[in-house]
């Protein structure tokens, strides 16, 4: 059995090769994301301009500053444009993150209606090993009984998304269901960026959507494994989660997302390697350092 006496060399296997995330919204603002790879899946729209905000929003709090990921932006939301031809555009960017082999997908739009050619293309990105992180949506109601989809297609590699508020209590809009949505986490009143370089606050199950996507990628960052496992991240993440009874009967773990209990999880003594680690509480420390520097750095110049 080895013994590792250096702490920098436990997280050095993740990194073989950079993380890819795709943000499927409504486009990306380039003022505050001049980085991020941005194109568009609407053959009418050229420009990746987000002239909704929402997509820019649910960027700023899925991206952080990390060369090991790379973020692209698809965008797919014509408002200008009837239900089926969004449809379509959105398909395309399900297209094109199989094309670029993207790890984990973000999307956090969806409706009541399933569509065959919709759920065909998601069974591709199950096949490819994907993590689809999807919104439960705000309808304030059961997707277990209604559907609200792609989130209520039923493949094991979507990581369906509810929204709390602060107390841990589901919000009032927030979509629920026992059977289809796996996970809680923070969605009201949530600070991100905007377009124009401004700030501001939104709620939903998109913003909760985005904060599990945003650890989701760290998680892959400090613990190879994980990457194209998409039921064993997803598993991860509720057992480490928060149980809340409040939320029994309408998340099928019942549990709110924990980033610090999910990271602190992985670094336990004795690691499925068979490797012993000398020191496992200085390593917590410098995952948490490592994974909450940028972090700690933009809250504090909000």
């Amino acid at each position: 059995m080895k013994v590792l006496t250096l702490v920098l060399f436990f997280p050095l296997a993740a990194f073989a090769k950079n993380l890819r995330v795709a943000i499927i919204d409504t486009g990306i603002d380039r003022q505050n994301f001049p980085s991020v790879r941005a194109e568009s899946c609407s053959p009418k729209l050229e420009s990746t301009d987000d002239l909704h905000g929402h997509g820019t929003h649910i960027g700023g709090l899925i991206y952080k500053n990390n060369s090991r990921i790379e973020y692209i932006s698809l965008k797919y939301y014509d408002e200008k444009a009837t239900g089926e031809e969004n449809l379509k555009n959105l398909l395309r960017c399900f297209q094109r993150s199989l094309e670029l082999d993207v790890d984990v997908i973000n999307f956090s739009g969806g409706g009541p209606i399933p569509s065959s050619a919709e759920r065909a293309m998601m069974e591709k990105i199950f096949q490819k090993r994907i993590l689809f992180v999807a919104a439960a949506g705000n309808e304030s109601r059961s997707i277990d009984r209604w559907g609200f989809y792609p989130a209520s297609y039923g493949f094991t590699n979507i990581l369906s998304v509810a929204s709390v508020n602060a107390d841990f209590h589901l919000l009032r809009s927030s979509n629920y269901g026992v059977n289809h949505v796996n996970i809680a986490a923070l969605g009201e009143n949530i600070l991100s960026t905007l377009p124009n370089g401004q700030k501001g606050l939104m709620t939903g199950t998109s913003q909760a959507t985005a904060l599990v996507t945003r650890l989701a990628l760290e998680m892959i960052l400090v613990e190879s494994s994980f990457r194209r496992q998409p039921e064993a991240l997803i598993r991860h993440l509720t057992e480490t989660g928060l149980y809340r009874p409040q939320l029994s009967g309408k998340v099928s773990s019942a549990r709110v997302l924990n980033s610090q209990r999910a990271l602190e999880r992985r670094s336990s003594a004795q690691e499925a390697s068979g490797i012993v680690i000398r020191n496992p509480a200085r390593i917590r420390k410098t995952i948490h350092q490592i994974l909450t520097k940028d972090s700690l750095s933009r809250t504090a110049s909000q």
